[in-house]
C-alpha cells in the first residue's frame, strides 16, 4: 500500500498564511523528522511496492522557489527523496524554479514530473488544448534534463477519462491526482493525500478513518464546485469565511 504525501509551498517567513496547503518550515521539518524517527519505506511510485508492507511518498506540486531553497535541504538534512511536479511556463520567473535548480535536484535524487505548462483545470478544456498541456510540459522537462519524463500531477483535481488517456498516449505511465486515499501495486492513476498547516500527520500517515472523512470532504466540495461552476462557488467560499461563528 502507497500512501502519497502532497506538498505545495514552504513559507519563507515560517508564518502561517491564509493558504492552508501552504506549511511553516518548522511543521514540515517536523514531518520530514516524523517520517524519518519511524524508518518508514519512502517510494518514488508503486511499481515495486508489496501489498503487505506500508510505502510513502512525498510529492510537491507546482515548482515554488521553496522547493529547493527549504524543502531540498530539509530533505537532503533527513536523507529522504521527494518527487516535484513542474509547471513549465513558470520555470525561470520570479517565485519558482530556475532550470539551473531543476537540474540540481535531479542530480541529487530528486524525482522530476509534469504539473503541465499552465496549471490548466484539464477536464474543462478541448482535447487538443489538454495534449498540447501535457506534451509541451513533457518536452520542456526532458529537454532540461535529458531523460523521459513519465509521471504527471493534474492540477487542482480537474481530471477525467479523457485526460488519463491523453496523458497515456503522451507516454505518462503514472497519473497523480488530488484523490484522497491510498494506492495498490502497479494502479496507474494515483490518490494523493494532501498535508495542511493544521492536520495532525500522524493520522495522515496512519489513520485510515481520517483520511476517509477528508475525502469525502474532498468529493462532496468538488460536487458543489461542479454545480456552482468555479465562479459561483468561489464567491461562495468568501462569503462563508465572513461569517463569523
Amino acid at each position: 500500500m502507497l500512501n502519497i504525501l502532497m506538498y505545495h509551498k514552504i513559507n519563507f517567513d515560517n508564518k502561517k498564511e491564509s493558504n492552508p496547503h501552504y506549511l511553516s518550515i518548522s511543521n514540515f521539518e517536523k514531518q520530514m523528522k516524523i517520517l524519518t524517527d519511524k524508518n518508514v519505506v519512502i517510494a518514488e511510485d508503486n511499481k515495486k511496492c508489496k501489498i503487505d508492507t506500508k510505502y510513502y511518498s512525498i510529492t510537491f506540486d507546482d515548482g515554488a522557489k521553496s522547493d529547493y531553497t527549504i524543502a531540498f535541504k530539509i530533505l537532503k538534512k533527513y536523507n529522504l527523496r521527494a518527487s516535484f511536479y513542474i509547471i513549465t511556463s513558470r520555470i525561470d520567473s520570479e517565485g519558482y524554479l530556475s532550470k539551473e535548480e531543476i537540474i540540481e535536484m535531479h542530480k541529487s535524487g530528486m524525482k522530476i514530473g509534469s504539473h503541465t505548462h499552465t496549471h490548466a483545470k484539464l477536464s474543462l478544456i478541448t482535447e487538443d488544448m489538454i495534449y498540447q498541456e501535457l506534451n509541451e510540459s513533457k518536452k520542456i522537462l526532458e529537454d532540461i534534463l535529458g531523460e523521459a519524463i513519465t509521471s504527471i500531477s493534474v492540477p487542482g483535481g480537474f481530471y477525467n477519462n479523457k485526460v488519463v488517456t491523453i496523458a497515456k498516449q503522451i507516454g505518462y505511465e503514472t497519473i497523480l491526482t488530488s484523490d484522497f486515499g491510498f494506492n495498490s501495486p502497479n494502479e496507474t492513476v494515483l490518490k494523493r493525500n494532501t498535508v495542511k498547516e493544521y492536520m495532525n500527520f500522524d493520522r495522515v500517515l496512519n489513520n485510515n478513518l481520517y483520511i476517509k472523512i477528508y475525502g469525502f470532504r474532498y468529493s462532496f466540495l468538488n460536487m458543489i464546485k461542479k454545480f456552482l461552476g468555479n465562479g459561483q462557488y468561489e464567491n461562495l467560499k468568501q462569503i462563508i469565511k465572513k461569517i463569523k461563528l
